[in-house]
């Protein structure tokens, strides 16, 4: 099974390259500000020849945080949009949130104390965990003053589900491949911290 990954894209992503694959995810931050800007992305992302594909929102998809524009974005986007859900493809069990600590003033965050409850809803067991942001010390450190920006009861939860693969964005000077035990963390921000489009889609062979 092949699995391309990417996050990002900041209505950029008619300028992306996207390998072939079976499964393509996209870890959030499409730009979805208006119904319109998730009309054009659909566009796009249902158009790609993957046989199934998985998107969650990031704190810059602004218009999702409404459940009733959630629900018409769900819709556009024909059943590919998990929010705090499972999938499973192929007997890989797929896990999306968008929720991200306070980082800013965007969408999908929480305080640090209440990430542990957004949380609480993964299975224990999930082959592919998809957040937008990742877990603290892996790829999560940002260029304001090199702190750590990643989220600490994230990190926990993949020490204990262990998951084979975490997908993520958010940080986009993160990207790259890093491990908590044996999971394969991956930061897939195609944007760079300027948002200049630099970076490739991640291919993974499961």
């Amino acid at each position: 099974m092949r699995i391309v990954c990417l996050s990002d894209t900041h209505a950029q992503h008619r300028k992306v390259v996207v390998p072939k694959g079976d499964i393509l995810i996209h870890a959030g931050d499409i730009e979805a500000l208006s119904i319109e800007m998730v009309e054009d992305f659909a566009e796009w992302w249902l158009g790609l020849p993957h046989k199934y594909k998985v998107v969650i929102p990031g704190n810059h998809d602004l218009i999702m945080m409404h459940p009733v524009s959630l629900e018409i974005c769900r819709d556009i986007l024909e059943g590919t949009l998990l929010v705090d859900e499972g999938r499973e493809i192929e007997e890989l069990r797929i896990w999306g949130s968008p929720w991200t600590p306070v980082f800013g003033d965007w969408a999908f965050m929480k305080p640090r104390s209440q990430m542990v409850k957004v949380w609480e809803k993964v299975p224990d067991k999930v082959d592919i965990l998809v957040t937008h942001g990742p877990p603290f010390g892996v790829l999560d450190r940002t260029e304001r003053e090199w702190q750590n920006v990643g989220c600490e009861s994230l990190r926990e939860v993949v020490e204990r589900v262990k998951p084979k693969i975490h997908v993520f964005g958010h940080i986009h000077e993160g990207y790259g491949e890093g491990r908590i035990g044996d999971t394969l963390c991956i930061n897939v921000s195609v944007v760079n911290s300027t948002y200049f489009m630099e970076n490739k889609p991640v291919v993974v062979d499961l």
